[in-house]
């Protein structure tokens, strides 16, 4: 009887072990699929970084700033700087934009007059051709 009872304990024993095996395999399984979309996350947030170094590069370069010099001196970010530097940098974009939109005002007037006086020309020869043809 004895021996019948272990069996069956062994028995019992060996179902709940191949349970188990059965739930660490489904376990294992299921960190490997974490472990791709960590990874996957992981190289989204390498070129999440990547873009935003390029941004502040082109922030940077649009402002006329050497970006060796900013490394300079240490990375300073405008939040530190103080509120005479920033509004002398603004001053200082801000009116080389306003000079470079005015001279393109000026070359966009100066090309339309000088079509202006084309058109004119072109009218006049037209209305001359029409008055040989009739």
């Amino acid at each position: 009887m004895l021996d019948k009872e272990l069996m069956e304990q062994f028995s019992l024993l060996a179902g709940m072990m191949e349970k188990m095996d059965g739930r660490i395999s489904g376990i294992e399984s299921e960190v490997s699929g974490i472990k791709s979309k960590v990874s996957g996350i992981e190289s989204e947030v390498r070129g999440i970084k990547s873009k935003v170094s390029n941004i502040e590069f082109t922030m940077v370069s649009r402002d006329n700033i050497d970006p060796r010099a900013l490394l300079d001196e240490g990375i300073e970010t405008i939040s530190d700087r103080s509120a005479s530097k920033v509004a002398a940098i603004i001053e200082n974009t801000l009116g080389k934009r306003i000079d470079s939109l005015f001279d393109g005002y000026k070359l966009t007037h100066e090309k339309q007059y000088e079509l202006e006086r084309r058109v004119d020309k072109l009218e006049r020869l037209v209305a001359e051709l029409q008055n040989r043809i009739a």
